[in-house]
């Protein structure tokens, strides 16, 4: 008769899958609150609002589901040869780029 700290090869100690099966459901649960604060987010996007306002919201709510410290919405232009930023929310108090920021898609490493 073996032991109880006597185990067969991969056999895992019961204690360490009880462990491991408890940080998933955290894991998955934490997602879940994540996704239903995204979903009431964008429901209360109104047709009406102005665009500002639509992306000020998904920013906070990004906020309360994942650590980020800027958000920047940019536009292409219709033959897709310059990107202009429209909107630029950061913590710091110097923008990298500031709205209004544009640049050339020719060589950037985005698809066009």
């Amino acid at each position: 008769m073996k032991s109880p700290n006597e185990r067969e090869p991969g056999e895992i100690e019961p204690g360490l899958l009880a462990h491991f099966v408890a940080d998933q459901a955290l894991d998955v649960e934490h997602r879940f609150i994540g996704l239903r604060r995204l979903l009431e987010a964008t429901d209360r996007i109104d047709p009406g609002v102005l665009l500002d306002e639509v992306i000020r919201q998904v920013h906070e709510t990004c906020r309360t589901i994942f650590p980020c410290e800027r958000t920047g919405f940019a536009l292409l232009d219709e033959g897709g040869d310059q990107l202009r930023t429209r909107w630029v929310k950061t913590s710091s108090p110097e923008p990298r780029l500031p709205a209004d920021y544009s640049a050339p898609m020719a060589g950037s490493s985005s698809p066009t």
